[in-house]
């Protein structure tokens, strides 16, 4: 049995793995994601993973759209990826969180089998710095040089794109491993399965340290364009954008009677909404402010969802709590899979409040990798 080397652990890879196959998604090792799984074929090797090692095959279907993959709509490299949770939907699809390991190559492809099944060799047998993924060893201050280029790169990337978490950038300057540094960056980017599939193929970390310098410039020039652009057409919309006109230049009379039946509406449900008196004072406060902002400046946005959000918490209702034990338990474990230490500190925290009924200080902290179910049991 080969064994894959990471980071910081050694893994055992079996001959053979279940298959699961992705649409429009490339797995990349050292990613922890939630995926949903429905398809029945992906179903079934899923179960077969979880009653062996919990290990399965990511692998990219060439074509999206094709719901039941034959061996040759499949690429032949995938990532190898540990089973974290495993969550049943109402659905009958399941959420279930991955570990991307490393790197394996399909050498023969079951298609006749309940679940997908393939014959695997790792395509790198570790997944950090080593003689394999660095090819000449003199080209280590070039290497350096380049990591550098891409890290400034993805920072500019996670600033201009929306839906590139931020944090990702404070991750990426704590590894020092450029290999597991190319399979951090490369993950998160938005670009077409095609390219990310490239570069999950590369055997050398400067070839894919290169490929991902290029896609970075690229990506970011189109996204500086589409600012551009944006703010052209706000311009043009609005003629000379003024945040504080009340009715910019080009506004109709229809779109300005629009607005004042919105601002109606919005101080009849503040009135209705019964609330405190500090809130509601806050709430008028804002309703100010957003009368004097143009409707297409940013801010206008953000005030009118805060607006929302203060009218719809329920400030005068009241509801009682379940603080049953064994109530609390069958919730925690028709939800979640595992998690024995959280849900037990959970129940004793229920059990505490049961008795006392009231408890100011402590405070329970969910702490864990994204995907993982801290927010549904909280």
């Amino acid at each position: 049995m080969p064994t894959l080397t990471r980071a910081e652990e050694y893994v055992e890879v079996p001959a053979r793995l279940p298959v699961v196959a992705l649409r429009d998604l490339v797995f990349f090792p050292y990613i922890v994601l939630p995926i949903l799984i429905g398809r029945q074929r992906s179903m079934t090797a899923l179960s077969e993973a979880q009653e062996s090692e919990g290990l399965v095959l990511l692998v990219t279907q060439k074509d999206p759209s094709v719901d039941d993959p034959a061996g040759n709509e499949l690429f032949r490299v995938g990532t190898i990826a540990r089973i974290i949770q495993v969550t049943q939907l109402p659905d009958k699809t399941s959420r279930v969180v991955l570990e991307g390991l490393g790197r394996a190559r399909i050498k023969r492809l079951t298609t006749t089998t309940a679940a997908l099944r393939a014959t695997v060799e790792l395509l790198l047998s570790s997944e950090i710095e080593s003689s394999e993924s660095l090819g000449d060893s003199d080209m280590s201050t070039e290497l350096n040089e380049l990591s550098e280029t891409v890290r400034k790169l993805y920072d500019d990337y996670a600033q201009l794109h929306e839906r590139i978490p931020h944090d990702s950038t404070n991750t990426l300057s704590t590894i020092n491993d450029r290999v597991h540094f190319a399979h951090l960056v490369a993950g998160p980017l938005i670009v077409p399965a095609v390219e990310k599939q490239e570069i999950l193929e590369g055997v050398l970390v400067q070839d894919q340290l290169s490929a991902l310098r290029e896609m970075l410039v690229r990506e970011i020039e189109i996204l500086r364009i589409e600012r551009k652009l944006d703010r052209q057409m706000q311009l043009h919309i609005g003629g000379e954008w003024n945040p504080f006109d009340l009715h910019p230049k080009g506004a109709t009379s229809r779109e300005q009677d629009s607005e004042r039946e919105e601002w109606e509406e919005i101080a009849e449900q503040i009135k209705e909404a019964a609330l405190p008196e500090h809130v509601c004072i806050r709430a008028q406060k804002e309703l100010t402010r957003l009368r004097k902002l143009n409707p297409i400046a940013p801010e206008a946005a953000v005030i009118r969802t805060h607006l929302d959000w203060m009218i719809s918490l329920p400030w005068t209702q009241r509801s009682e709590d379940n603080l049953s034990v064994t109530h609390a338990s069958e919730t925690l474990e028709s939800g979640h899979f595992g998690l024995g230490e959280v849900k037990d500190r959970i129940l004793e925290h229920v059990a505490v409040l049961s008795l006392v009924r009231e408890m100011r200080g402590p405070i329970l902290c969910l702490v864990g990798p994204p995907g993982v179910g801290k927010t549904s049991l909280g």
